[in-house]
């Protein structure tokens, strides 16, 4: 007979099981307007790999006078056997109004980050470039896996348990008369 530690101990290690084949999906982050001083703001951005393989921040600012900003790569100085090395800046002049601006960034550890600064304002876009386990959303073939992970762990474990308590050797020896 089992007692209650072992009983909770396999129900555990039941759900542990039947549960780890859920995926984590990553949530969109809000796109909403950010401030970076009172005559400029970001209005969007995203990271994607350009025509040329490269990787890039999409940059949409409106800016309310022209305008010298500086964008840095802040990631760049740490990608290096070296240690930490200079970080890689780009000046450019915003017209008023919206502009778009593309900078290229370095990925380190599965983040991604570039650094605007104006004359009386900074911010910093940090993206996560990497899920820890999955990169998209979970299809119909996911749900079929998950299901077939359940249904694996809810059979082999009470089988296993049943074939354990069956072939386990008693904890007092048997009285012979």
């Amino acid at each position: 007979m089992m007692n209650r530690k072992n009983l909770a101990f396999l129900f555990s290690l039941l759900l542990l099981l039947s549960t780890a084949s859920f995926q984590l999906v990553r949530a969109e982050s809000n796109r909403s307007e950010i401030i970076i001083d009172q005559n400029t703001r970001l209005i969007s951005h995203n990271y994607r790999t350009n025509k040329y393989g490269e990787k890039s921040f999409k940059l949409e600012i409106y800016s309310e006078i022209d305008q010298a900003i500086t964008i840095s790569d802040t990631l760049s100085g740490l990608n290096n056997e070296k240690g930490v090395t200079q970080i890689k800046q780009k000046q450019t002049t915003l017209k008023e109004g919206t502009n778009t601006v593309y900078v290229n960034a370095t990925e380190y550890n599965g983040i991604a980050s570039v650094s605007v600064a104006t004359r009386f304002g900074a911010i910093n876009i940090v993206e996560q470039t990497s899920s820890t386990l999955f990169n998209q959303e979970p299809g119909w073939g996911d749900v079929q896996a998950s299901a077939a992970a359940g249904l694996l762990a809810g059979t082999t474990l009470p089988i296993g348990i049943a074939f354990v308590q069956k072939n386990k050797e008693p904890d007092e020896p048997e009285r012979k008369l």
